[in-house]
């Protein structure tokens, strides 16, 4: 009934009739309007009622595409959940046919609103963003991990240093775009981010940046504003076009309509076996084979589409991975700023160190250079240790915390607070802070002590 309504609701359907209903009582029911649009229906009878239904819709348009969409429901024993499993795609029908990603089907909306959808693990299937509160650590963890979710990816944003990459409107379109296809969980605070850290081993996204993780997988990309995505605008749409292909690709936990169309067909020549013709026969055997082919053909493009896809997600993720590997940063893209640093020392000293400006090894490192910008967030945490060192009397404060976000623990407290570097952070040196208020020039000269002992601006 609710497909039907849906199908009515799409203006340029003509499918369905006067006399559909009728048509579709069948538990094998097609129909097919004048120009290409086809409704197909399809039910597996159990021991114990249906085992499964489904449907698909074909509509073609003037582009030369057709727009399909299916969709399977399983029904499970009364200890076990009923799988839907949706799905769509645009198909070329002629030569040269533009193909786009379809939009989520208004089905998944209805669905959603109307509360036949099961939590996922440890969270709700929904259309809005998860807002995580300080005591959610535990949760956090299990989500950065893989062990939260059971069927849908999430994707988790981070809280940032300053400014937040995506604004409470961007993570509701967000959240919208993807119900049903995946969570979308935002990070309280600064705080939580370092309470994760610890709870996670350091696998989790941070100051700002949004990472993909999948069920039983954990994170495996990681996303943030920069050369690649400079507005928030774009980094929206490419998330929800890379999560959704992500989905896509994901093991699956039910049928879809191959399947369902292969288990039909068997079922229906075994149960009529001895009441079909030879002839009957033969064409559900042609049946048969017809869609196995279909599904090869599906398995086919589904590969093609995934390689270009692996080679770009290698490319724009390569930043994230070589900081995961080298360990935590002292802010977001901390590590290319290092080797920025370290490419143009090389450069300058290249006949000193008897290498050929001409050559292979420094035109790479020009290359390198060019590719690649110094990371705002390194700018940033420069200008919040100087706002932190404004006032005498705030400064131990204000700074503490600071410290503490970015790869300090405050260890002790006598005459003055000292802060040592954590086990995961080598090459930070000690900083220790006076507790008695200092002049202005001796504000000025604690936040440059602190840029240099962080090597800020050596980027």
């Amino acid at each position: 009934e609710r497909v039907v309504t849906w199908i009515s609701g799409i203006k340029a359907s003509t499918v369905l009739h006067a006399r559909a209903a009728e048509a579709l009582d069948t538990d094998n029911a097609r129909l097919t309007a004048d120009n290409g649009e086809v409704l197909h229906f399809r039910e597996l009878p159990g021991t114990d009622g249906l085992q499964a239904i489904g449907f698909r819709h074909e509509l073609p348009d003037a582009e030369g595409r057709v727009w399909r969409t299916e969709a399977v429901l399983r029904f499970a024993g009364p200890e076990q959940p009923s799988t839907l499993r949706l799905r769509g795609t645009s198909l070329a029908a002629v030569p040269g046919a533009k193909l786009e990603v379809p939009r989520k089907p208004y089905l998944v909306k209805d669905l959603l609103r109307a509360g036949f959808v099961a939590d996922d693990g440890d969270l709700a299937v929904r259309e809005e963003p998860h807002r995580l509160s300080g005591d959610d650590v535990e949760l956090a963890a299990r989500l950065i991990t893989g062990s939260g979710t059971t069927w849908l990816p999430v994707l988790y944003v981070s809280a940032p240093d300053e400014r937040p990459a995506l604004d409470d409107q961007a993570l509701k379109k967000l959240a919208f775009a993807l119900g049903g296809i995946a969570h979308v969980v935002v990070e309280p605070d600064r705080r939580f981010s370092f309470r994760l850290r610890d709870a996670c081993g350091g696998k989790n996204p941070y100051a700002g940046a949004v990472g993909l993780a999948l069920p039983d997988t954990g994170i495996v990309r990681r996303y943030m504003l920069g050369p690649s995505f400079p507005t928030a605008g774009e980094l929206v749409a490419h998330l929800i076009e890379e999560t959704t292909r992500f989905r896509t690709f994901m093991p699956s936990r039910g049928w879809d309509w191959s399947e369902l169309q292969e288990q039909a067909l068997r079922a229906q020549r075994e149960r009529e076996r001895k009441r079909l013709s030879a002839e009957e026969l033969v064409a559900l055997y042609q049946e048969e084979v017809e869609n196995l082919e279909e599904r090869v053909r599906e398995l086919e493009q589904k590969l093609q589409e995934s390689a270009p896809s692996a080679a770009q997600d290698q490319d724009e993720d390569w930043r994230a991975t070589l900081a995961q590997e080298l360990g935590p940063e002292l802010w977001a893209g901390e590590v290319v700023d290092r080797l920025r640093y370290a490419a143009r020392q090389t450069l300058d000293r290249a006949q000193e160190w008897g290498l050929n400006p001409d050559g292979r090894t420094c035109a790479v490192l020009h290359r390198f250079l060019d590719a690649t910008s110094a990371a705002k967030a390194g700018e940033e945490l420069k200008g919040a240790i100087r706002q932190a060192c404004k006032d005498p009397k705030r400064m131990a404060r204000d700074l503490i915390p600071l410290l503490e976000r970015h790869g300090y623990e405050h260890s002790a407290q006598n005459r003055h607070h000292r802060l040592h570097a954590r086990p995961e952070y080598p090459g930070l040196e000690p900083i220790t802070l006076p507790t008695t208020p200092s002049d202005y020039r001796g504000l000025r000269n604690m936040a440059s002590l602190i840029g240099n002992k962080l090597e800020i601006d050596r980027r």
